[in-house]
């Protein structure tokens, strides 16, 4: 993840709230690993929901993914359990990484290993489903996705990999003990892990040709080209859905033509990031089909059809919102580490306007749940 990630969001909160987010730690191999866990509003505890593990890029952490994809709206909507695991600490302290097998990197961590612990932990404090675990990560993280796939099959439901790959090495040698569902998101501008391959990744196409031969997918795939929702973006996204398979493990391919090392739909939006998708919600939507007794239909979550502005943002003190053939029945703003610090419950109308000009400044994430559906928004507080 860029730098100025880590500068936009590395910043101190002082507010005396609830968190609804939870930060844990244990010890493994001499290591303390540290992670973030995220309930939805509905937790009860022996719930057993579904679990998303959603995987920081190489130099990002945590938090920063955490704000970043922006999964807890979606999480409190659909009703399962987002949890963001650290990497181990690159030398110099510029961040965090997952050793995915880089060939210019010393990194020896067992990440797979720590994973693995992870998802015991989490049932252990938690009581998670664990037929229903799923793993997405962007760059660094969606390596690592992949080499979970290959290396712990056996606990993992489904995989989504952004702008990640797999390291050459580590593809010729990856050996899963059963089929698992794959979603791929790429922008064929990439500069970080080029769409063509490099060194460190194999060509974004191979990747999911192994993928469609692993799971056994008839070759001629279903398109759907999205509409060019945001023309501004400069880029356009075609699903290449490899639906029919021998065990129903489909593989996604979302091809951004011209999309650069970005999120699409992401909370932060990077030069080159693609506003024509939420690539949270395809990448919920497409986990939801898979695990024991979890329906095809139920717990979908839609973003497309909620129009809102904001205004102004940046902001000083206050904001105003507008909902467009819609009502506003919730409010709340999040910090960057996912805490709570302003909600109301009580809007019921298509326009309110928030007093918050007692935020410090930094950048905050405002989720509204209206008539029409959820809408989330990054504010910039000056």
């Amino acid at each position: 993840m860029k730098k100025i990630l880590l500068l936009l969001v590395c910043v101190q909160f002082s507010f005396n709230l609830i968190a609804q987010v939870s930060t844990d730690a244990f010890d493994f191999d001499g290591v303390e690993r540290t992670y973030m866990y995220y309930l939805p509003d509905s937790y009860q505890p022996g719930d057993q929901l579904p679990l998303v593990l959603n995987l920081h890029g190489i130099t990002s952490n945590a938090a920063e993914q955490n704000l970043y994809t922006g999964f807890n709206p979606i999480a409190d909507t659909a009703n399962f359990i987002v949890c963001h695991p650290d990497g181990t600490d690159i030398f110099g302290g510029t961040g965090k990484q997952w050793n995915v097998g880089f060939p210019f990197s010393a990194n020896t961590a067992d990440d797979v290993g720590f994973i693995n612990a992870l998802i015991d932990t989490l049932h252990a404090q938690l009581d998670i489903n664990l037929d229903k675990v799923y793993v997405t990560g962007m760059s660094n993280g969606g390596y690592m996705a992949y080499k979970l796939a290959c290396e712990l099959t056996d606990r993992i439901t489904a995989i989504a990999s952004v702008t990640g790959s797999m390291v050459p090495a580590e593809a010729m040698d990856c050996n899963p003990t059963s089929t698992i569902p794959v979603l791929q998101i790429h922008g064929t501008a990439d500069p970080t892990v080029p769409y063509n391959g490099s060194d460190f990744g194999i060509p974004v196409e191979d990747l999911v040709a192994q993928w469609v031969a692993h799971n056994q997918c008839m070759m001629t795939p279903d398109t759907f080209a999205f509409p060019d929702i945001d023309p501004n973006d400069m880029s356009t996204i075609e699903r290449i859905a490899y639906n029919d398979c021998e065990t129903d493990r489909k593989v996604h391919f979302y091809k951004v033509d011209g999309g650069l090392h970005t999120w699409p739909g992401a909370n932060i939006s990077f030069p080159g990031t693609n506003k024509d998708i939420k690539a949270s919600v395809e990448i919920w939507n497409f986990f939801n089909q898979y695990g024991v007794d979890i329906p095809t239909s139920n717990n979908k979550v839609n973003y497309q059809s909620v129009e809102v502005s904001i205004s102004p943002n940046p902001f000083w003190d206050k904001v105003q919102i507008k909902a467009t053939d819609a009502i506003i029945h919730k409010i709340r703003v999040t910090n960057s580490l996912g805490q709570v610090i302003y909600q109301n419950n009580n809007i019921d109308h298509a326009e309110s306007e928030i007093q918050i000009g007692h935020f410090q400044s930094g950048v905050y994430v405002m989720i509204l749940e209206t008539s029409n559906g959820i809408y989330s928004e990054t504010l910039v507080k000056q």
